[in-house]
């Protein structure tokens, strides 16, 4: 009997242990990592919120120092003309159906406009799929969480991802909100920051060698 209520007790509190994991911001972030993977755009959406981070995200193009380490050329021409002749909302808007069609497919832009252009996205509207063609977001492989610094109903956290181009460790900083039981994406804190970290890479040069998240050489990639 004794045993019995031991097996009891142990059962409960690894229930209520999991069921505590399950409303913390580390373990949403996990599921938005599962929801990328499994192309779950449902699951996505429930822990990122797209419209927050789309909008964050074309607030801090439209700024001066974001548009100083971009540089001149179409993309800053662009990110100019966003500032005094397009209207915010279609760019949060179209910043938004990008994310959705990467979780879906993997795409950040349609395989039917990718043949019309050859590949070429630089007299199509402003996407991700431009940011990345410039600066490699998609050459990252997430390797750990590295702090979360809670407040409240807000927690900010720091993700390590580790740049496959230029053997690197970047960081990546996202702001998260309590939901009530779950914890939601609704902002990169870091972006300039992190824009400005890939630009200075790229300006570097490729490294002869660099070595793969398992600690494998392998030859360098040349898309950034």
């Amino acid at each position: 009997m004794k045993m019995l209520r031991i097996t009891v007790i142990l059962i409960f509190l690894g229930a209520v242990g999991y069921w505590y994991w399950t409303t913390t911001p580390e373990y949403s972030i996990r599921q938005v990592k599962a929801a990328v993977k499994n192309h779950d755009l449902v699951a996505f959406q429930k822990y990122v919120d797209m419209d927050s981070v789309a909008s964050g995200i074309v607030d801090d193009l439209l700024t001066t120092p974001m548009r100083s380490v971009l540089g001149p050329g179409i993309f800053g021409q662009w990110i100019m003309a966003g500032v005094v002749g397009i209207l915010k909302q279609p760019l949060v808007a179209g910043v938004k159906q990008d994310m959705e069609r990467f979780v879906v497919t993997g795409q950040l832009m349609p395989k039917d406009a990718e043949r019309e252009t050859g590949g070429d996205t630089s007299d199509q509207r402003f996407s991700l799929e431009v940011m990345d063609s410039r600066l490699g977001f998609r050459k990252h492989a997430f390797r750990r969480i590295d702090y979360a610094h809670k407040d409240g109903k807000i927690c900010t956290l720091g993700l390590i991802f580790h740049n496959q181009v230029y053997n690197q460790d970047l960081l990546l900083e996202v702001k998260m909100q309590d939901y009530g039981g779950y914890w939601r994406i609704v902002q990169i804190s870091n972006f300039p920051k992190l824009t400005a970290r890939l630009v200075e890479l790229q300006a570097s040069g490729i490294p002869e060698k660099v070595t793969s998240p398992d600690g494998k050489e392998v030859a360098p990639q040349t898309r950034l």
